[in-house]
């Protein structure tokens, strides 16, 4: 695909998203509710990111020039390759704690030990047998 049809995309996303965190901010203003504060600062964040997107299409459209004979369009990986680095933080938090929760509610559940117990070196052993 070229810069100027992910360019296009890449703008009704930002657009799209920008509506959806402003709507966001204003249910969170009205009901007071700090989860769906947390959902509009979240989808700024994402319009954010979009922004980065668009810079590096911008700067991937450059001319050649002497000093950068070949062009600028492998900066545009260079931004993507920023976006991503910069979303991998947000997510991790969440997708670890999830997963170590689920890893240890679904060892406490088969084990036969009461949820919320942490299980020890010898619940680990590999002759355990689960019932």
């Amino acid at each position: 695909m070229s810069v100027g049809g992910s360019t296009r995309i890449v703008v009704i996303a930002l657009l799209a998203n920008l509506g959806i965190a402003l709507a966001k901010l204003v249910a969170a203003l009205v009901t007071n509710s700090g989860a769906m504060l947390a959902e509009a600062i979240h989808s700024f964040a994402d319009s954010g990111n979009q922004v980065l997107l668009l810079v590096g299409a911008s700067r991937a459209r450059r001319e050649p020039c002497d000093r950068h004979p070949l062009g600028y369009g492998r900066e545009a990986y260079f931004w993507a390759l920023l976006v991503a680095v910069l979303l991998n933080p947000e997510g991790r938090p969440q997708l670890t704690r999830s997963s170590a929760t689920n890893t240890l509610e679904a060892y406490a559940g088969r084990s036969g030990m009461p949820r919320g117990a942490a299980p020890t070196a010898r619940d680990a052993s590999p002759g355990r047998r689960y019932s």
